[in-house]
C-alpha cells in the first residue's frame, strides 16, 4: 500500500460507534417528544408538526448546502451537533420544571431532520475513507 491510500480499517469501529450513539441519543429524543406531545396535545395535531417538519426540512437542508460551499463537513457537523445538544439542554431545563409541555412541539420537528443530518454527517465521514 502507497503512503496515499488508507485502509479504512480504523474508521469502522469510529463510526459504529457513532452510528450507535448518534442512533440512541435519536430515538430517546423521539419517544420521549411523541409522549410528551400526545400527552399534551394528543394526535390530532399531529399533522401540523408534519408540515412544520417538511418546512424546516427545506431551511436547514438549504443552509447546510450553503454551508457546506464555504466550510469543511467536520466544521458543519461540530456546529450543528454542538447547537442541537445545547438546544437538547435548554428543552430539558424547561421541560423538568413540569409546565412546558410546549418543549415537545421544537423537539417532535428536531427529531426527523437529526436523523437525516446524522445520515449525512457519518456518511460524508465514511466516503472519505
Amino acid at each position: 500500500m502507497t503512503g496515499t491510500q488508507r485502509s479504512g480499517r480504523g474508521a469502522v469501529p469510529w463510526l459504529t460507534a457513532q452510528s450507535v450513539m448518534f442512533g440512541a441519543m435519536a430515538a430517546l429524543l423521539g419517544i420521549v417528544a411523541n409522549a410528551m406531545f400526545l400527552d399534551a396535545y394528543g394526535s390530532a395535531w399531529l399533522p401540523a408538526t408534519y408540515i412544520a417538519i417538511g418546512v424546516a426540512g427545506i431551511v436547514v437542508s438549504g443552509a447546510i448546502a450553503r454551508t457546506a460551499e464555504r466550510f469543511d463537513l467536520l466544521g458543519i457537523a461540530l456546529a450543528v451537533l454542538g447547537a442541537a445538544a445545547i438546544g437538547l439542554a435548554v428543552a430539558w431545563a424547561f421541560a423538568a420544571r413540569g409546565d412546558a409541555a410546549w418543549v415537545s412541539v421544537p423537539l417532535l420537528v428536531l427529531f426527523p431532520i437529526l436523523i437525516q443530518l446524522g445520515f449525512v454527517f457519518i456518511g460524508g465521514q465514511a466516503g472519505r475513507w
